[in-house]
């Protein structure tokens, strides 16, 4: 940025009324078109760079202090055809970019559940049109943050889990918040913290299953005579819903008896603009499986 822009942002920005500075802004943004698509350049890369930083901090993952990247935090800046300037992690050995796949291959195999890494949306067999195709579209949508919710009721062995997985797995890749669990161990987890000598361990656990920006909950169940755990999946979901979260639910219930056990649940998760429900009566894949190898 040439010193003649910084001289006349400066002066803006300097200017102490809110009104009168954002009316300057406008004005020199108007008048000097080439300048203000310089400054909206680099004060973008700029912004990217402070949230990848911050980004690199919260995970945990580092570059390798006496690499030529360390001045700028661990990323390089390239060139793209067509598409300006783009931010990368250091490719050089055992700098950035080594360290984030650690990262993310432990982040994988920690995540409670067992996330199966090849279980990828790549790799999952949808037909080209149909029923699992839009499920397909839609979970993808989800994972990019274009959906709040999604619920996928269905029989066992028709992709659901596969879905959890793949969706778990782009979210991690892209650096977002994620957690995929089975809700069978969420409530074991959440049970044995009431049990537990520290008293904040339980109220933890809650806050954690509310406050991740992305929640794949998989084989909800609704168990009768157990009303502790619709009680707490409806704390957890009511608090997310309201939150603005991101939440997938994958289970073996039939959708009538969801909506008859658990109305509130049904009721948030059909809301058509936010969120979608599908019925998956697609086939067993494992048993279509078995019958082409026969």
């Amino acid at each position: 940025m040439s010193n003649s822009i910084a001289r006349a942002l400066d002066k803006i920005f300097d200017t102490p009324e809110r009104k009168e500075r954002f009316r300057l802004f406008m004005e020199w943004k108007k008048n000097n078109p080439e300048d203000y698509a310089i400054w909206k350049k680099e004060s973008e890369l700029d912004t990217l760079t402070t949230q990848s930083q911050w980004q690199l901090n919260e995970s945990g993952y580092t570059f390798r202090p006496d690499c030529y990247c360390a001045q700028s935090g661990g990323w390089v800046q390239i060139d793209v055809v067509g598409k300006g300037k783009k931010l990368i992690y250091c490719t050089e050995h055992g700098c950035m970019q080594d360290s984030y796949n650690a990262w993310l291959q432990g982040e994988k195999n920690h995540v409670q559940g067992g996330v199966d890494y090849h279980q990828t949306f790549d790799v999952f067999r949808a037909p080209d049109k149909g029923e699992l195709r839009d499920i397909f579209t839609a979970a993808k949508a989800w994972a990019r943050g274009e959906l709040q919710n999604i619920l996928i009721v269905g029989s066992t062995g028709n992709g659901k889990t596969h879905l959890g997985h793949a969706s778990t797995l782009y979210i991690m890749t892209n650096h977002g918040d994620v957690k995929f669990i089975r809700v069978p161990e969420m409530y074991a987890g959440l049970k044995s913290a009431m049990n537990s000598t520290d008293r904040t361990e339980y109220q933890r656990q809650m806050d954690y299953y509310k406050e991740i920006q992305f929640l794949v909950l998989d084989e909800l169940k609704i168990s009768e005579n157990k009303f502790w755990e619709l009680d707490t999946i409806e704390e957890i979901l009511g608090s997310r819903y309201n939150d603005y979260k991101s939440t997938m639910i994958n289970s073996n219930i039939d959708a009538q008896t969801l909506k008859d056990m658990a109305p509130r649940i049904w009721s948030r998760f059909n809301d058509i603009e936010l969120s979608k429900t599908f019925v998956n009566n697609s086939p067993d894949y494992r048993t279509r499986k078995q019958r082409t190898t026969e």
